[in-house]
């Protein structure tokens, strides 16, 4: 009898050592099926190099996932763990890579469509909470001058909230033309009823770029204060031939508008330490107006103003940047000149030296009117039209030397100012 005991002891241990190591060997794979059956119900193409039991739960490796509906985006997790193992609620992603490619108003709207056509409610989802800790993230193309966009950081979804909310420390973004911007920091948060992106320019979050979006508005904002370009991550090469290693911004930027229309609303820019064509010496330049702004990169000016000393006018007109970055441009200046600076601008360019400011103000009195039309496109040699009109107080040279004069400037414009040869 009690041999018998033993010998049911022994089998019963023995039955429960073979059916954890059938649940070791079977609940792998039953996990990792029913992960692709579900990504698949979601529309998602799930591939799982290796499934393996982990440390209260089971372990995916090198899984990769991408969406038919949504081209061009791809995300590859290097370790995935579930747990519990047999009915998981809660998942940890270590690694993971996320490659997008596309323009940001091609890619963005097959996300829409594909969250609207495969959401499940809140309460249909089997897992409570997902956690990233390591991410990094390449868009490629994803606006106008813009070559890529890249960052790391981390992040967490949570279904009671219906939120995803991120973090990245180090965002780098390289423009078409070769230059590399940043590092900057971000704030994500992405939700049912709003999303907010948050993203600082500069070590101290003083200069901030904001944007909120929700199904019935959406809104751009910009604030920052005077601050060397420099520690805004954007160096002084980037500027070509308009900044120098002191060169600051100040920038004020207000948009709002439907998710799905144009962005209305006031615009401001100040620079300072600018190279301006024509002037010696470095100036400070102010530009602010009506704007309204839409993707992929269109833009109009409504009862603008424009600074660039000597020249003080309004600005009107609008464009566009084309995907590689190029700007397509029809703009309007109308302004004046004072007469003392229309001389001495006058005989520098035709003489190619200045006058001595004593002389530049003898017997100068009004203004120069200015009235410019610019048509600028890539590939073609820009049109630039300019008409000057001294007022009859406007007495430093004699017609023939003005008129000369006038066209002398008209060239310098269009060689230093839109690069023609």
């Amino acid at each position: 009898m009690q041999r018998r005991w033993w010998i049911g002891l022994v089998g019963g241990l023995g039955g429960a050592a073979a059916l954890a190591a059938a649940g070791l060997v079977v609940l792998p794979g039953y996990v990792a099926r029913r992960c692709v059956r579900a990504a698949a119900e979601a529309g998602v193409e799930l591939t799982i190099g290796e499934a393996h039991v982990a440390l209260g739960g089971v372990a995916l490796d090198d899984v990769v996932a991408v969406a038919p509906e949504v081209p061009g985006v791809r995300v590859v997790v290097q370790h995935l763990t579930v747990s519990p193992s047999w009915t998981p609620t809660e998942a940890s992603l270590e690694q993971v890579q996320v490659a997008v490619d596309g323009p940001i108003d091609r890619v963005a709207p097959a996300v829409e469509a594909f969250d609207a056509k495969h959401r499940l409610p809140p309460e249909a989802a089997s897992i409570d909470r997902v956690d990233v800790t390591a991410a990094h993230v390449v868009w490629t193309h994803p606006l106008a001058g813009i070559a890529r966009v890249e960052g790391t950081g981390h992040g967490s979804w949570t279904r009671d909230r219906g939120r995803i909310t991120g973090r990245s420390a180090a965002l780098h973004v390289w423009t078409t033309g070769g230059d590399e911007l940043g590092p900057w920091s971000a704030d994500v948060t992405l939700g049912r009823a709003s999303s907010r992106v948050t993203a600082w320019l500069d070590a101290t979050h003083t200069a901030e770029l904001t944007l909120v979006a929700s199904r019935s508005s959406a809104r751009v904002a910009v604030e920052v204060p005077r601050t060397p370009v420099e520690r805004l991550g954007v160096p002084s090469s980037a500027l070509g031939r308009w900044g120098t290693s002191a060169t600051a911004v100040e920038v004020r930027i207000d948009l709002s508008g439907a998710p799905s229309g144009p962005l209305r609303g006031h615009a401001s820019f100040a620079g300072y330490d600018v190279r301006v064509p024509m002037l010696a010496a470095p100036t400070g330049v102010r530009v602010q107006g009506e704007v309204t702004a839409a993707l992929p990169g269109t833009f109009t000016i409504d009862q603008g103003e424009l600074g660039v000393p000597p020249l003080v006018g309004s600005l009107n007109g609008g464009g566009s940047v084309d995907a590689d970055g190029a700007l397509h441009a029809s703009l309007v200046v109308d302004g004046a000149v004072s007469c003392a600076d229309a001389a001495q601008l006058a005989v520098q360019s035709v003489l190619g030296m200045g006058l001595p400011a004593a002389l530049a103000q003898a017997g100068v009195a009004g203004d120069v009117a200015v009235h410019a039309t610019i048509q600028y496109d890539p590939g073609a040699r820009p049109a630039l039209s300019v008409a000057a009109q001294p007022t009859p107080h406007c007495t430093a040279m004699p017609s023939p030397l003005f008129e000369a004069a006038v066209g002398a400037m008209k060239r310098r414009i269009e060689h230093d100012w839109l690069g023609t040869p």
